[in-house]
């Protein structure tokens, strides 16, 4: 992990606090998503040891995470040609 000394942290300019920020939640982010998948994984290995010789379950049949779930793309829509055409002339005068 990345350390900051103090001296450098008050000489930071606010764009470069708020990506500190950011990287450092996206870090931990990260680190909680991967724990999740191993508690997942470990947790599939002590039920399949259960179940018969013939049956096994997958790990992502225990468990679906938010972050593996595909958003479908609500209210965008294709545009028509004409649509398009119209755009691009309303851009092209302005």
């Amino acid at each position: 992990m990345l350390r900051v000394s103090l001296s450098e942290f008050y000489n930071m300019t606010l764009r470069e606090l708020q990506n500190a920020i950011k990287g450092f939640l996206e870090h931990e982010e990260r680190t909680q998503r991967i724990e999740w998948e191993r508690t997942r994984w470990q947790t599939a290995i002590l039920v399949n040891i259960q179940l018969p010789k013939n049956k096994s379950i997958k790990p992502q049949e225990l468990a679906k995470f938010p972050w593996e779930v595909k958003k479908p793309n609500k209210g965008v829509s294709k545009l028509t040609e004409e649509q398009i055409k119209a755009r691009l002339d309303k851009w092209q005068k302005a």
